[in-house]
């Protein structure tokens, strides 16, 4: 990146967590932003939804440079199934701005939220638990939670290395289709990811 870049997303959030004060809200229309969150505002519901038990918010958010790092060619980044919480949050940024190329499988659904979905408390016994609330809009209108962050490059299914070193990283199928430019087809996948 060379100069500040600002993406948007849209989650919901059923209106009842929030007027029976169960939900603990770190964003939204009324709450203070997060570091990164330049504005949150209220937008309609998609269709479907009904505006009287559904709220959704559009966040912008933007990321600045920090220290450039020299490099001057492709980002590919390797999801799975098993990607999830912060991680599918990451890929989400990623795909929203285009920094890299996804690679490999679909995620799991499981993003770490937009609208932090992250306490709540009953209100007869005082009971404090985590739980995921919101409902997180992908760009192309689908729902995370069912179809995950979907990669650019989808490649087959394959156990991830049993080692992080260079030269089992180097066989590794999925890593050995970036370096060909995603042009050979995988078709040894016994040293692979899931």
């Amino acid at each position: 990146m060379n100069e500040p870049l600002v993406y948007k997303l849209i989650s919901g959030i059923k209106r009842k967590f929030l007027e029976d004060d169960l939900f603990f809200v770190r964003s939204g229309c009324g709450f203070p932003l997060g570091a990164w969150e330049t504005a949150i505002d209220e937008v309609p519901p998609p269709e479907g939804f009904d505006p009287n038990r559904w709220i959704f918010y559009e966040t912008s958010r933007e990321v600045h440079p920090l220290e450039r790092y020299v490099f001057d060619g492709n980002i590919y980044v390797l999801m799975d199934r098993k990607s999830a919480s912060a991680t599918e949050t990451y890929l989400d940024a990623v795909k929203r701005t285009g920094l890299a190329t996804l690679v490999g499988q679909r995620s799991s659904g499981a993003l770490g939220g937009y609208i932090i979905a992250s306490v709540v408390r009953l209100p007869a016994s005082g009971m404090i638990f985590r739980m995921e609330a919101d409902l997180d809009v992908n760009p192309d209108g689908s729902f995370n939670e069912l179809v995950g962050v979907q990669p650019d490059v989808e490649l087959p299914p394959c156990p991830l290395p049993n080692r992080a070193d260079r030269e089992t990283l180097l066989k590794d199928a999925w890593i050995k289709a970036v370096i060909n430019g995603l042009s050979t087809p995988i078709t040894d996948t016994s040293t692979q990811h899931q």
